[in-house]
């Protein structure tokens, strides 16, 4: 089980990104921005979520969401091991790019592009073999 602590991604400044850092199996570590800022001086270091006060008074809005991603990256963790897959930093930062919509702008926008890009995907998965990738090769020339 994977355990998930948010840090500032420098305390220092005024107002700064909040990190994930989810920590899994010996000596693994993802770092994560939640793609969230919140000012420095309501930030409580020791439970590691925003400070309730009445002068910033989107504290509870922001700690739900936090709760939420600690959530997603925990459950990402056990459908990878559930499925016997191996957990790596690069797949469950995939999924978690995924699940909040940080997904590369490169993807296809036409059908022909989209197989190319789904030929490419399927390559570089090594469940698939050359005989699979060849055929896809193969239908999208005949197209």
């Amino acid at each position: 089980m994977g355990t998930v602590r948010f840090n500032l991604k420098n305390s220092k400044e005024k107002e700064t990104l909040i990190m994930m850092i989810f920590r899994y199996a010996p000596n693994k570590m993802l770092r994560y921005s939640t793609k969230q800022k919140v000012p420095t001086k309501y930030w409580n270091t020791k439970k590691n979520r925003v400070k309730s006060s009445s002068a910033f008074p989107q504290h509870a809005e922001l700690n739900t969401y936090l709760e939420n991603m600690s959530a997603v990256a925990q459950s990402i963790y056990r459908q990878l091991v559930n499925d016997n897959d191996t957990p790596t930093t690069k797949k469950i930062r995939e999924k978690l790019d995924e699940k909040y919509g940080n997904v590369d702008s490169s993807k296809p926008n036409s059908l022909f592009e989209y197989i190319k890009y789904f030929i490419k995907m399927r390559s570089k998965d090594t469940s698939y073999s050359k005989e699979t990738i060849k055929t896809y090769v193969t239908t999208l020339n005949n197209l």
